[in-house]
Formats: structure tokens, sequence, C-alpha cells
């Protein structure tokens, strides 16, 4: 599979805060009819794989392999990827095109959500 060069690349944030859980977005071209989404799940603070994260891609749930790597062999079409994994924030990707020979490169830096405490 031979890939060309880089076409975007974006870093993207749900909230401005840099303590919100966030994506990277890169789009690489091959020569394949079908395109592919994959990416991995990482803990923005200690930069640690999780291991039990759960991507949803136009509201289809699946879960990531043992080490928070994911592998989606998807048709040309639209698509809106999130990123899951309790107690973390989410990560929502903008709605973007998928073109025949694309590979979609999602990794989803994850931020844990600090649960209030009682006093």
């Amino acid at each position: 599979m031979a890939l060309t060069a880089c076409l975007t690349v974006m870093s993207m944030s749900n909230e401005q805060s840099s303590a919100k859980s966030s994506y990277s977005f890169i789009r690489k071209r091959s020569s394949q009819l079908q395109a592919q989404i994959t990416g991995e799940f990482i803990d923005k603070e200690t930069k640690e794989r999780l291991k039990i994260a759960i991507v949803e891609i136009n509201g289809q749930q699946i879960k990531p392999d043992t080490n928070g790597h994911y592998i989606l062999n998807v048709k040309p079409d639209s698509y809106v990827v999130t990123g899951l994994c309790y107690p973390y924030h989410r990560a929502t990707t903008k709605r973007f095109k998928v073109k025949a020979g694309d590979i979609i490169i999602i990794n989803f830096q994850l931020v844990m959500d600090k649960m209030p405490t009682a006093n």
C-alpha cells in the first residue's frame, strides 16, 4: 500500500481549555478502493494507552484492541467519530468526508473527568 504525502493535519479540542480531551486528525492516501479510519487512545496527562475505550462512528460503537488501537475499514462517506472511555471526557470530531483510498488517523488524547469531592 503506497502512501502519498499527508494532506490534512488538525488538532482539535472539545473546549478551549488545554485540560480537556482532544484528538489529532491526519489524512493520507492509498490506492485502495475502500477507506480506513484508524488511531489510538491515550491518557493526555500520563501518556499511557487506554485499553478499555470505545470508538463511536456515526452512532455505532466499536471496541479497540487490548492496546487501545482501532482500525475500521469504511466505505467512502461522511463520518463523525467519538472517543469514549469512562471516566474520561469524550472527544468528538467534526463531520468529515472520506474518499476511496483515504487513511484517516484519529488519535484520541483523553482527560480524566475530575469528580467533585464531598466536604
